[in-house]
């Protein structure tokens, strides 16, 4: 299941009159939902947004996700590979690309919905195949976890590593591992 929606275009319509009858503008309606502008913008254009917002973008609108949804699939011959959240995002790639010629850290910054999360996974590994560390950030504090876990489930299970007593330990052979072959986080 994609993570990205977006509205199908013979539906576009249907969203501009949900607004009307809610009484919203798309600054009004990021507002009371707490996400960015341009997510709302995205969503009111057809372009593909995070599914959590598009869910909460069509309750708040009285829209059916079902009914508004566009699921298909342009090109059935790239049916596995074909990301409807990643179109359009060439130049973006490019600059990463170029950024990581010169840095060996690369900070992705944007307001929340854009696809940052979607374009940093696209680029590691299309760069680092096989070799993509994920570190999932929680979006509520309830969700955090210790970074020692993650450490650990890196070591063990993605680079067949013994792990250490303690986070020092693991910190230290994880360094090694990242001394030694490209890997992506």
């Amino acid at each position: 299941m994609s993570r990205s929606l977006q509205v199908a275009d013979h539906c576009l319509d249907r969203v501009k009159v949900a607004l009307k009858r809610n009484g919203l503008s798309q600054s009004a309606l990021a507002l009371d939902l707490g996400i960015s502008r341009d997510t709302v913008s995205n969503f009111c254009r057809g372009r593909a947004i995070d599914r959590e917002y598009f869910q909460n973008i069509c309750d708040r609108l009285g829209l059916d996700l079902q009914e508004i949804a566009n699921f298909s699939i342009v090109d059935k011959d790239q049916a596995s590979t074909f990301d409807p959240s990643f179109v359009g995002r060439e130049a973006d790639v490019a600059k990463l690309d170029h950024l990581s010629q010169q840095h060996r850290l690369i900070v992705i910054w944007a307001g929340g919905g854009v696809g940052k999360s979607t374009l940093a996974s696209h680029f590691l590994k299309a760069r680092f195949p096989g070799k993509v560390l994920e570190f999932p950030v929680a979006k509520e504090a309830r969700y955090l976890a210790p970074v020692a876990g993650f450490v650990d489930d890196w070591l063990m299970f993605d680079l067949k590593q013994e792990i250490g007593h303690n986070l020092g330990v693991s910190l230290l052979r994880l360094k090694r591992q990242l001394q030694t072959t490209p890997i992506g986080i």
